[in-house]
């Protein structure tokens, strides 16, 4: 069972915070939106399938959906979640395509892919707003951050439409490339208190270190190891917002050497330290999230 707690609501955008109970990782759940979505984890895995392709969501990548259009959900490594689900008009969605430049927006206007990357301070800027929402502010401010967050994840697909898969792509080998790293990231997403060895993972999956290695690069978009080094940044985060554990423990549990190897980790992915993160922010500061990236 899901609990939806409604953060934000306006005409045009609503926010709200998902918890997704323990169920088995067999269920299967199907899925059509009213409006367009936008999903995306704060803890927890699960696969998206759009009817042409299983999709991995996972903290670092965020989920699109079209109203109207079929969607299953599943949580192959059992267990629960904890999200937000934004929705959005029709008329907003235009009207922010039409913000980066895409003045020949189709009738029927919908998001081109059914996942993308969530940069890192877009990430932060999400976990912040949720508290921030949670403990109450004036509707100006909580208006503001909560549409620049909408923005950032509005960019990462605002040019995607050419991203598509062509016909050379859409064939068995390219779905299963797509199902290979599905199941890598999963089983990153099962153990990362322990760094996964590029060579045992290619003997579990059957293939060799270098297809491994250059499929998951082309299908994610990052390097195996780094991609790993995301997720389980974005979990020390998460527990560094919502608990009181030190960093030891949290490093520790995440696999680093020491704290200093999370702090100084956390510090080159977010740009800030982890002691950072735990202060307030005024809402101009969330805002200014959007816009900066360290290098």
């Amino acid at each position: 069972m899901n609990e939806f707690r409604h953060l934000f609501k306006s005409s045009h955008l609503n926010l709200y915070e998902v918890h997704c109970s323990e169920s088995p990782s067999s269920l299967e759940r199907r899925l059509v939106p009213t409006e367009h979505t936008i999903g995306l984890h704060r803890r927890g895995f699960c696969l998206l399938d759009d009817g042409y392709l299983k999709v991995a969501i996972d903290p670092n990548r965020a989920c699109y959906m079209n109203p109207g259009e079929e969607y299953a959900l599943e949580h192959p490594n059992g267990g629960g979640c904890v999200g937000t689900v934004l929705t959005i008009s029709r008329q907003l969605l235009v009207h922010g395509y039409r913000a980066y430049g895409i003045e020949e927006v189709e009738e029927e206007v919908g998001f081109p892919l059914t996942s993308a990357p969530v940069r890192s301070q877009l990430d932060l800027l999400h976990r912040k707003l949720i508290r921030t929402l949670a403990r109450g502010v004036p509707r100006e401010q909580a208006q503001e951050i909560t549409y620049a967050f909408f923005s950032g994840l509005l960019e990462a697909v605002a040019h995607a439409k050419a991203r598509r898969p062509g016909p050379r792509q859409r064939s068995r080998t390219w779905q299963a490339h797509a199902e290979l790293v599905n199941a890598v990231r999963a089983e990153m997403s099962r153990n990362l208190g322990t760094r996964p060895s590029l060579a045992a993972l290619a003997e579990r999956f059957g293939c060799s270190p270098f297809h491994l290695s250059r499929v998951f690069h082309h299908q994610a978009g990052l390097a195996l190891s780094t991609y790993y080094q995301k997720l389980r940044l974005r979990v020390a985060l998460e527990r560094i917002l919502d608990s009181g554990e030190s960093l030891t423990t949290i490093a520790q549990d995440l696999g680093f050497t020491h704290h200093s190897h999370l702090t100084n980790s956390f510090k080159r992915e977010y740009g800030v330290p982890p002691s950072a993160c735990r202060t307030k922010l005024s809402a101009s500061e969330l805002v200014s999230l959007v816009i900066s990236e360290p290098t």
